[in-house]
């Protein structure tokens, strides 16, 4: 034959890859080297921001990717400090927030026990009370004396029926005399994610607390005693 025929695409250069252009210039092999030097730096970012469209179109500014991804960075870091805040928002503060008392309403019967002035310290102690239920709203406060006395009667019979048992309700009475206590009544809701009050999640309805009117008592605050308190 009368010579080799050429291959299209082949180089004459020995070690060369079929289909791979002539050396290029001095410009382009910097340009090569650099992008080189930089694929594994930059993968992550060209993967999180989108800049492997950039690298493919041709866009071989090392600035301009530079600026790019410094672009790319402070937007991720806004991002992050975002997630970051939501994240200790709804997993930290949340279940661990003072009770909420933003729609709290009191309800107090008229007394022939209390003045209006010491029912209205006994519900400022119960409202300093309840803001440990953590995660929680407190939705309602009430006295009802009729309710209350024949609740506290209803516990001076069962213990007076039965010598052998005993209660913080009746042994109030015995001490204070049964004109000095009242049972207070609250509505809550708690929230899933709520701290470990020993409350349970959802809606509690008639949350007794008994107090005593003893305002020479050591332990008394706003001359209320906090007694005992829980589900009937």
């Amino acid at each position: 034959m009368s010579g080799m025929r050429r291959m299209h695409g082949m180089s004459g250069n020995d070690g060369e890859e079929p289909g791979e252009p002539a050396a290029k210039g001095k410009s382009d092999a910097h340009e090569g080297r650099a992008d080189r030097d930089g694929r594994g730096k930059w993968r992550g970012l060209r993967e999180l921001c989108g800049l492997r469209g950039w690298f493919a179109r041709g866009d071989r500014s090392w600035q301009t990717h530079r600026a790019r991804t410094a672009q790319c960075e402070s937007a991720a870091m806004a991002v992050l400090v975002i997630v970051g805040a939501l994240m200790a928002y709804f997993g930290i503060w949340v279940p661990n927030r003072p009770a909420n008392m933003s729609h709290l309403r009191v309800e107090v019967s008229e007394s022939s026990k209390f003045t209006g002035a010491q029912m209205d310290d006994a519900v400022t102690l119960l409202r300093r009370q309840k803001r440990s239920y953590t995660g929680c709203a407190i939705n309602r406060i009430y006295y009802d004396e009729r309710w209350s006395n024949g609740r506290l009667d209803e516990e001076r019979r069962a213990v007076k029926d039965d010598p052998g048992s005993g209660s913080s309700f009746a042994s109030a009475i015995d001490r204070y005399g049964m004109g000095r206590v009242a049972i207070f009544r609250t509505d809550f809701t708690c929230g899933k994610n709520s701290a470990d009050t020993g409350l349970g999640a959802g809606a509690t309805t008639g949350w007794e607390d008994l107090l005593a009117w003893a305002p020479d008592d050591a332990k008394a605050e706003r001359g209320w005693v906090w007694i005992d308190g829980g589900m009937g």
